[in-house]
């Protein structure tokens, strides 16, 4: 293919009208000049002119004077469904590496504890949790008890989640909150005084 060919090539993909019109004539039957005015929604035919001397070399017309992709034309038709493709490949591949990016800051905000068989949570714990700019999540435990010296505000902003736990110790200011975070709980308990006898 020769510089002139490029040229001609890269000025028709230049314009999104010229792109359409290539586009219709490849994939259509070939069109008259009133046809395409119509695909193409123009009302100007100053305008239709314009684009198609600007496809010259690429579109023609056949023996009953309806326009026709040249080979030259054919050419820029697979160049724009090449382009078409990559960026489709790269939006796709620039999607993943956003959701992995996203999916791994949301893992290292989070703490989870899970698989134990009794765990005791206290304000100071949440509190060194909060300082790390974290949010916490229980999963798979036993015996959770719940500290009584723990305030509701500091409980709602870094615990997420508690789910498959067997009995939960709790103070009652705690226990609305609790009901909505939970999921798959069996009991929970309300109690006024806890041994901080648990392990993390």
């Amino acid at each position: 293919m020769s510089q002139e060919d490029v040229n001609k090539i890269f000025t028709a993909l230049s314009h999104e009208i010229r792109r359409e019109i290539i586009r219709i004539l490849a994939e259509e039957s070939p069109k008259t000049f009133s046809e395409l005015m119509n695909k193409l929604d123009i009302r100007d035919t100053g305008t239709m002119v314009f684009h198609l001397r600007k496809l010259e070399g690429l579109v023609t017309k056949n023996e009953r004077g309806e326009y026709v992709l040249t080979d030259l034309g054919r050419r820029a038709y697979q160049i724009m469904n090449q382009i078409k493709t990559e960026r489709k490949e790269e939006v796709k591949e620039v999607s993943e590496k956003i959701i992995e990016k996203r999916e791994a800051e949301t893992i290292s905000k989070t703490m989870i504890i899970s698989d134990r068989l009794n765990l005791y949570i206290d304000k100071e714990f949440l509190e060194n949790i909060r300082s790390s700019g974290r949010k916490l999540i229980l999963r798979d435990i036993v015996n959770l008890t719940i500290s009584d010296d723990i305030d509701p505000n500091l409980f709602n902003e870094i615990v997420e989640e508690i789910s498959d736990v067997i009995s939960i110790r709790a103070p009652k200011k705690l226990r609305p909150l609790i009901k909505l975070k939970s999921r798959d709980v069996l009991t929970t308990e309300q109690a006024s005084l806890f041994r901080a006898g648990y392990i993390l």
